[in-house]
């Protein structure tokens, strides 16, 4: 399948040693191709096949209006309703895909699109859960229910409706009670994309948020006696304070979450994927997520670098990098298949991440995996010639992982005693206690910050 050259540059990747070799997945999304996700022996077809590329995690779509497991909050996919996962694990298949993932050695975290209401569909009553309200949609400038793009007209949910809140507490208090989770991720925590800053021109204004209680909220806490539907498309400042009003109302709610995990499993892993240039993410979809970093309240972040253009991912890394410090771990989100990429491309991204000091990557996803033999094939080849260990699992773990790798003893509360290991010339030794050393003290430092935060509770 691969030619002398391509099998030479495989073996050039720079593993550290420590990496997240995560993946996002969307399930029963292959079933045409032979891994319909409603039975036992689905479920372990895929898992199987995901762990035989290398991957130690997986990032399963849990939530995105509809669930993928039985619900007293809100409603269950339909694909999902009436399986049979064998005697373990009954109808619910969320229950089967995790344990049988944990028994893969595989971590497995809840990859949640908290803001969206589903997709519009002829008529609402189509389009989202019984268990959503028509007025708790975040409605668009021209009254318009979703923003239309590759994946359907998406309905969102109003950040300002206190319903829209408790609904989203209450789902996210269901799966995290009753599910034997390693992580919470936080994905489509935002508004639609908004052209506000880039345009004045009022029939090409795309921005939502625009429900009556949202504007009226808005004018009491701005003190604003203007006419907003006039002057929002061409006042600078009236856009400026709209959007700080919209990302407060994202941040209230990001903060309910991790308040909430942190009350019911502290043990969880806690990230967010976002938009990456984090400017753009504030302006356009009011995402105001390197705040989430500096606040303490993410364990990893990933910007979703979806492009075929290395030097974007480069960029983007390097930013994030700069916003993480030793706080918090940058787990970037790559995606070049999607994008009209291929294998080549993909280990270009996967390599880059890494010599930039990077602990591995999160692919999307596994739907468009699976249907590229050589991407697949290039990613199995990789990982398997360079054992990895993730980045989130108990330091006890990592540091064995890689005194078990090196064959040396480590003292990792020590860190001068392990940079006595680093020698000159070997490169792979080198970048692999550099890359302990740094999964150590964002470790170190999480364990605090996160004490910090159970405290204030």
């Amino acid at each position: 399948m691969f030619n002398k050259d391509q099998i030479q540059l495989f073996s050039t990747y720079q593993s550290n040693g420590i990496e997240m070799r995560g993946i996002w997945h969307m399930p029963n999304s292959l079933a045409r191709l032979g891994y319909e996700e409603t039975t036992l022996e689905g479920v372990t077809k895929l898992l199987d096949k995901v762990k035989e590329a290398g991957y130690n995690t997986i990032l399963i779509e849990t939530v995105n209006a509809y669930t993928v497991y039985p619900s007293k909050v809100t409603t269950i996919r339909r694909d999902f309703e009436n399986n049979y996962y064998g005697e373990e694990y009954q109808n619910d298949y969320l229950k089967c895909f995790i344990g049988e993932a944990h028994k893969r050695g595989m971590q497995v975290h809840a990859w949640t699109t908290t803001m969206r209401a589903g997709r519009f569909n002829n008529t609402l009553e189509e389009s989202m859960p019984k268990s959503i309200k028509p007025e708790w949609l975040a409605r668009g400038y021209h009254n318009e229910y979703g923003l239309k793009g590759k994946y359907g007209e998406l309905m969102w949910l109003d950040a300002c409706n206190p319903e829209v809140v408790d609904y989203i507490l209450r789902q996210y208090e269901e799966l995290i009670k009753n599910y034997d989770l390693d992580g919470i991720e936080l994905d489509a925590i935002r508004y639609p994309v908004s052209n506000l800053v880039k345009t004045t021109d009022r029939e090409a204004l795309s921005d939502f948020g625009h429900t009556k209680l949202a504007i009226d909220t808005f004018k009491v806490k701005y003190n604003y006696q203007g006419d907003f539907k006039e002057e929002i498309y061409r006042n600078e400042k009236l856009k400026n304070d709209w959007i700080e009003f919209r990302s407060h109302l994202i941040n209230d709610i990001v903060e309910k979450v991790i308040k909430l995990i942190l009350k019911l499993k502290p043990e969880l892993y806690i990230s967010a994927a976002v938009f990456m240039n984090y400017k753009n993410a504030y302006t356009e979809v009011c995402q105001d997520w390197k705040l989430w970093i500096d606040k303490g309240w993410l364990d990893y972040v990933s910007p979703m670098a979806y492009s075929t253009d290395d030097n974007v991912v480069r960029n983007s890394f390097a930013e994030t990098e700069k916003y993480c410090g030793d706080s918090c771990f940058n787990l970037h989100g790559i995606a070049t298949i999607i994008e009209g990429g291929d294998f080549l491309s993909h280990f270009s991204q996967m390599n880059l991440i890494n010599k930039a000091s990077g602990l591995g990557s999160i692919l999307f996803s596994i739907r468009q995996f699976l249907q590229d033999e050589k991407t697949y094939q290039m990613v199995k080849t990789v990982y398997n010639q360079f054992p990895a260990i993730s980045p989130m699992l108990p330091l006890d773990e990592i540091v064995g992982f890689v005194e078990k790798l090196l064959n040396i003893s480590i003292d990792y509360n020590n860190l001068d005693n392990l940079r006595s290991h680093l020698r000159s010339g070997d490169v792979r030794t080198n970048n692999i206690i550099n890359s302990l050393i740094k999964t150590i003290t964002i470790h170190q430092n999480r364990k605090s910050i996160r004490e910090k935060l159970i405290k204030s509770l």
